[in-house]
């Protein structure tokens, strides 16, 4: 299947109405449920909400790692896979739902074309294996290079993510690096093939700040200069503030806002939206951001209500957000939304000026 339309449009994997559904004793949750969204090439798309909302089911979705008793109940993750060859360039369009998770097509992709960090790298990392030798495996079996030349990748990958003393540390066992370290080593690992899709699931969760903003800085610089196209998932905006192009915003399994960085930051259309960016620290001491907490809790997603899923907690649902879904619609500037009240609301915006705390300035 040739590419056409978003692959011309510099689009790396488009997500078309997936659906991710598990099926429990207390019935179906779709974790999931009916989310579109596009990742651009060289570019890095944030995705934040809550946590339950959906954001590391669709990651795993993508990489089709759902396992039972979930599975993909519908949609396309389209891939649109560019290969450079002796007659020139050539484009594929693969629809990863389609492929079986663990046939040879989607074991190549997976790791070798798409590389994911996942939250909690000791846990990732084999135990029993040294660090470089399960980068210098990755290496080998998708780059196709014997132990030698893959050890040589695996040291200057290992130098690249600023591990110091590349040549020993690359025979350390994941218990003996700290938490900084082995997530550094967790990113050579999922960079060593030259992926162009890497997947961040909230890799600086456990970190303190100063690694984390060492860690995004890593994965900056890294960005550029390998051209990967970015996914990072976070509930936290003031990390996505700095390094997102784009943002999806996520809540019980669907998309309840998308827009560019600085248009979603400067001005939130949905008031889940609102309540999270009230949360983002205001540096300057003397001035203050009223934080809006929300009521309630996540609905249970094996029995959802009906009407928009956030009204229980909207402190601006009207009546027909309890009897209506509102869809995701777009609006000018290129954004979409899914709230009934858009074009109504003022909401504040994380970069509007926070008051002035005891009355000054």
């Amino acid at each position: 299947m040739q590419a056409e339309g978003a692959a011309a449009a510099n689009v790396l994997v488009e997500v078309k109405d997936l659906r991710t559904y598990f099926e429990l004793t207390e019935g179906t949750v779709r974790a999931v449920d009916g989310v579109s969204f596009s990742i651009q090439r060289a570019r890095t798309l944030g995705v934040v909400g809550e946590s339950g909302c959906g954001k590391s089911v669709t990651a795993r979705s993508i990489m089709n790692m759902i396992r039972k008793p979930g599975r993909i109940a519908g949609g396309q993750i389209l891939y649109y896979r560019r290969r450079n060859g002796s007659s020139g360039s050539t484009e594929q369009v693969i629809d990863l739902v389609q492929l079986p998770p663990m046939g040879p097509e989607m074991r190549a992709i997976r790791g070798g074309e798409f590389a994911m960090i996942f939250q909690e790298p000791k846990a990732s990392f084999s135990p029993v294996h040294t660090v470089g030798s399960q980068i210098i495996e990755a290496i080998m079996l998708h780059q196709n290079v014997g132990r030698l030349e893959a050890r040589e990748r695996a040291v200057e990958m290992l130098r690249r993510v600023n591990i110091p003393n590349p040549e020993e540390r690359i025979e350390a066992y994941p218990h003996q690096l700290s938490g900084g370290m082995c997530q550094r080593a967790m990113i050579a690992l999922a960079l060593s093939c030259r992926p162009d899709l890497l997947i961040a699931d909230e890799p600086t969760t456990a970190l303190d700040v100063t690694t984390e903003a060492q860690i995004l800085d890593l994965i900056r610089e890294l960005q550029e200069t390998y051209h990967t196209a970015v996914m990072y998932i976070t509930h936290n905006l003031a990390v996505l503030a700095e390094i997102a192009d784009e943002v999806v915003v996520m809540y019980m399994g669907k998309l309840v806002e998308v827009a560019d960085r600085e248009a979603l930051l400067a001005r939130p259309l949905h008031p889940y939206t609102e309540a999270l960016l009230s949360a983002v620290p205001v540096p300057d001491p003397r001035r203050r951001r009223t934080r809006l907490v929300l009521e309630g809790e996540v609905p249970d997603p094996a029995n959802p209500s009906p009407g928009c899923p956030f009204h229980p907690r909207c402190r601006y649902a009207q009546d027909m957000c309890s009897r209506e879904e509102p869809p995701l619609r777009a609006m000018p500037g290129g954004r979409t939304v899914a709230c009934h009240l858009a074009e109504q609301l003022e909401l504040a915006g994380a970069l509007r000026p926070a008051r002035a705390a005891d009355g000054q300035g």
